[in-house]
This record gives C-alpha cells, sequence and structure tokens, in this order.
C-alpha cells in the first residue's frame, strides 16, 4: 500500500514498505483474514564481473481472521516476523540468476484444534529459491525457478518440507 524509498549513493538504496491485503481462500473460507505488515530492507549493487545486486530486509505483520467463531480464529489468527537475504547476478547481458533465503516464524493467537489443551500453533518456515532468468529480446523472457520449502511446527501434522518448480514465459508491453 505505502512504499518508501531514499537513494543513499549510486549503488545503495533503502526502503520502507507498509502493506495492508485480504487473504482469501475460496475453498477454505474459514482461514479467510485481513492481513497488514510493516518493514525495511537495503539494496546494494555491486561493481565487477557479475555486476552483482545484494539484498536484505525485514518485516512484521499480523493476520486477523475474516470470521468471528473460534475456529476461524484457530485457523486465520497469527502475528509473523520475517528476513530475506539474496543476490542477482547478472551472468551475460540476457541471462539473470536470483538467489534467495527466506525465513518466517509465526504465532498463532489461539490454541489449535488439533491438539488438546490450549496449546498455541508455532510456525518456523525456511525457503529457499533459485530463479534464472533469460531475456529473449525486449519483450520476452523465460523464468524458471527453483523452490525448497521447510516448515518446523510444534504441531507435528503441519510440519513439511519439500521441492518446486516453475516455467513461465513473460512478456512485457513497451
Amino acid at each position: 500500500l505505502a512504499d518508501w524509498r531514499i537513494e543513499t549513493s549510486q549503488t545503495q538504496r533503502i526502503n520502507m514498505f507498509a502493506r495492508v491485503g485480504e487473504l482469501s481462500y475460496p475453498d477454505q473460507e474459514l482461514r479467510d483474514a485481513s492481513t497488514v505488515s510493516l518493514g525495511g530492507g537495503l539494496t546494494q549493487n555491486a561493481t565487477g564481473r557479475f555486476s552483482a545486486v545484494y539484498f536484505t530486509s525485514a518485516f512484521i505483520g499480523a493476520d486477523e481472521a475474516d470470521g468471528s467463531s473460534v475456529d476461524a480464529r484457530r485457523a486465520a489468527e497469527r502475528n509473523f516476523a520475517g528476513l530475506q537475504a539474496g543476490v542477482q547476478l547478472s551472468i551475460t547481458s540476457g541471462i539473470r540468476v536470483v538467489n534467495r533465503i527466506s525465513l518466517v516464524t509465526s504465532r498463532y493467537d489461539e490454541a489449535t484444534a488439533l491438539t488438546s489443551g490450549d496449546r498455541k500453533r508455532d510456525d518456523d518456515l525456511v525457503l529457499l529459491s533459485s530463479k534464472l532468468v533469460w531475456l529473449i529480446n525486449e519483450s520476452f523472457s523465460v523464468i524458471g525457478t527453483l523452490r525448497y520449502s521447510n516448515n518446523q511446527s510444534n504441531i507435528d501434522a503441519l510440519e513439511y518440507d519439500g521441492f518446486s518448480g516453475d516455467v513461465r514465459v513473460r512478456y512485457d508491453l513497451n
């Protein structure tokens, strides 16, 4: 919703942001929520062979259930915080590689229905991604992404890890 950027030098930028949004799950309305987050980051352009661009950011936020039932609050209401860091390398004038690591911790506000008692859900998510961008010409590009996700939770049924990937073709209107 709001972004603020300041160029501190020709090679460095600081950014701050505030975002408000709506999370909608068509087949799981119980999880629908309003979300708000605040954060900031630093981008540093380096000189050299690969014209590296280093970036890092941190954020905090909260989700509030759209529904007022206890089940909706259990499913959707949480506080979260995260860190992200990465690098973009220009291998050639038409090929870029972007590697990123993201860490997100989530603490849910209500006791979960998945366990007995008043145990609240706590998750720690690690995301690793590598993206290859091939700029075919001024308008067309092909983008391949490989991701690894690992979610550690205090509730065994919510732990997972795995790989995903995709290939996209992009056309930019110039």
